[in-house]
């Protein structure tokens, strides 16, 4: 009964019904009598297959002799049917039936690597990769080689775990997620939802960690790219609250935050505006730019503020041009600019000084307010806001 209900949560949540499925298993063969076969699983067909240059060579004026390029083809494949899969792979190009209406068993002609894969607006999921096609010009099956019947049983897993999670019951959801892993240890997804699920029981962040962490090591076979980003972004952001945990136990240990900067930097190439990316960028760069500054034992430390000082004003702004209303985001600018204005020596100040130290207090004046102004009320005035305007009443 449990089998029949994964098979209807699978064929639900990916389309396929179960005649469709079982027609999209094919037998490639690797030579003319069909002794040496593979049972496998179409996943597209190609679209286009881009050749590397063909390279002419004038040696002693005989130009009949011809170099080839050894670069790989490219090839762009759009993917039918997704059973799970990864960067990294290789997949078997197989002959086509000549009118394209059904796959058939075939000679494997050809394979590639899968090197990217990725959603388009008007052609859904597509994949790119690189092999030696130099004989094939028409269009191609692609297929993905079986070797073992748990790929469907854990991406069906994977599913079942989301639905419970959503249901509300989180431990039957673990009971999936974990199955889903012992199926394919090698795919991220399964291991970051249980982290996410750890991370959401505050007191189990050491389970979280160990499963986020596990999910990063294998973040290019992530089957969907936005999945991807959305996972790196959830644990740069889960990194600084380890961070700070820890820091407050006197663990002086700075990996966790210099990984979620390295996180931060790299997804904001990719988006470069994302509000919750932006926050963590903020975040680690702001406390990196208070530890140097805390410790400053030479240029070399003041050189490496400066750098995270340059980097927090920079995300700052952004952050704020995108949701001004974020109470969190007006937190930070209180911290930043509270830090920036302590920097000031206010013993003979000089006139740009005392022009700095008056903007400065303007500023946190202004973030202060906007804080309080966005603060939700049944959330805690923030302790560091508190002393923060406390601060700038000495000051007066």
């Amino acid at each position: 009964m449990k089998t029949l209900i994964s098979l209807l949560i699978f064929f639900l949540v990916t389309g396929l019904s179960p005649d469709k499925r079982d027609n999209k298993i094919v037998y490639g063969f690797f030579d003319d009598e069909g002794n040496r076969f593979v049972k496998m699983i179409i996943i597209g067909e190609t679209v286009t297959v881009e050749k590397a240059d063909t390279l002419e060579l004038d040696v002693k004026n005989d130009k009949s002799l011809l170099e080839y390029d050894t670069r790989p083809d490219t090839v762009t494949v759009k993917i039918l049917n997704n059973p799970g899969i990864r960067v990294g792979q290789t997949l078997f190009l197989l002959e086509k039936h000549h009118d394209h209406d059904f796959f058939k068993d075939g000679n494997i002609v050809g394979e590639i690597k899968v090197t990217s894969i990725y959603e388009t607006t008007f052609f859904g999921q597509q994949l790119r990769g690189e092999g030696h096609l130099r004989m094939i010009e028409k269009i191609m099956t692609v297929a993905m080689p079986i070797t073992t019947e748990g790929l469907y049983e854990a991406k069906i897993s994977k599913k079942q775990g989301d639905y419970f999670v959503k249901k509300g019951d989180f431990a039957s959801a673990i009971q999936y997620y974990k199955k889903s892993i012992k199926l394919d240890p090698n795919a991220p997804e399964p291991h970051a939802a249980l982290g996410k699920l750890h991370e959401a029981n505050g007191h189990e962040y050491i389970s979280a960690a160990y499963e986020y962490n596990l999910a990063y090591k294998s973040k290019d076979k992530f089957a969907d790219e936005q999945e991807k980003l959305e996972f790196l972004i959830n644990y740069s952001s889960f990194l600084i609250q380890k961070h700070k945990e820890e820091a407050f136990k006197k663990q002086k240990n700075y990996n966790d935050l210099e990984l979620s900067h390295e996180i931060s930097r790299e997804t904001s190439r990719i988006l470069p505006m994302n509000f919750k990316n932006l926050m963590n960028l903020t975040e680690s760069s702001l406390l990196f730019y208070y530890i140097y500054k805390s410790r400053d034992k030479g240029a070399s430390d003041r050189e490496i503020r400066d750098k995270y000082d340059r980097q927090t004003e920079s995300a700052l702004e952004k952050t704020l041009s995108i949701q001004p209303q974020s109470y969190r985001a007006q937190a930070l600018a209180v911290y930043y600019y509270v830090e920036k204005l302590k920097e000031i020596p206010f013993k003979n100040l000089t006139t740009a000084q005392a022009t700095e130290v008056k903007d400065l207090i303007q500023k946190i004046d202004g973030h202060i307010n906007k804080y309080n102004t966005y603060r939700p009320r049944n959330k805690k005035p923030d302790v560091a806001v508190l002393q923060a305007r406390e601060y700038l009443r000495s000051l007066r």
